[in-house]
């Protein structure tokens, strides 16, 4: 049976929303340097006080394309409310393809590369799994993983991501920072 375009688009807002209504508490993120241009190293635990997203990508993935772009006009947007985009080129040997795909696609956040190894550890992955990207790991201002979601996840559909991925980072921007236990 198909529905009616409208009750579709409904439905897919509405699961999305339901979905950042119960974002878990989550898991610390792994500190895993990023070498970007010029030699230099970027983590993102640099940012902590931020809400960040981080994408791993590949440069010549279609969809990993469209993430970068998409997280392009969000640092424009949200930047200023306290959200920081960071960029991973996945593999070994991609050092060369960084500054051609910053200036190709005017990329204005942190793009750097990681290998194959850095990418398990930050993305909390078992020995041998190898994810579908682009995934993307959101992280609170405390530098807790609050969500994390890989290319082939129903949360990546076409034609919602830029609505899902905005209605997270609005939500982490918003909540209240978690009281500190004292010691």
């Amino acid at each position: 049976m198909m529905l009616p375009r409208g009750i579709l688009l409904t439905l897919t807002l509405g699961c999305s929303l339901a979905l950042a209504a119960a974002l878990p508490p989550g898991r610390p993120l792994a500190d895993i340097p990023m070498e970007s241009l010029g030699n230099t190293t970027v983590t993102a635990r640099e940012y902590l006080g931020k809400t960040v997203l981080i994408a791993v990508i590949t440069t010549r993935c279609p969809e990993c394309i469209a993430t970068a772009e998409m997280m392009t006009r969000l640092q424009r947007e949200l930047g200023p409310r306290g959200v920081q985009m960071i960029g991973a080129i996945a593999g070994s040997n991609q050092k060369n393809l960084v500054p051609p795909f910053i200036a190709r696609y005017k990329i204005n956040f942190p793009l750097g590369f990681v290998y194959p190894e850095a990418i398990q550890k930050l993305a909390n992955l078992s020995p041998g799994i190898r994810p579908f990207v682009p995934i993307l790991i959101f992280v609170d201002r405390e530098g807790m993983v609050r969500q994390q979601y890989f290319g082939n996840d129903p949360f990546l559909a076409k034609g919602q991501v830029e609505t899902t991925v905005r209605n997270t980072l609005e939500q982490l921007v918003t909540e209240r920072p978690r009281p500190t236990k004292k010691k």
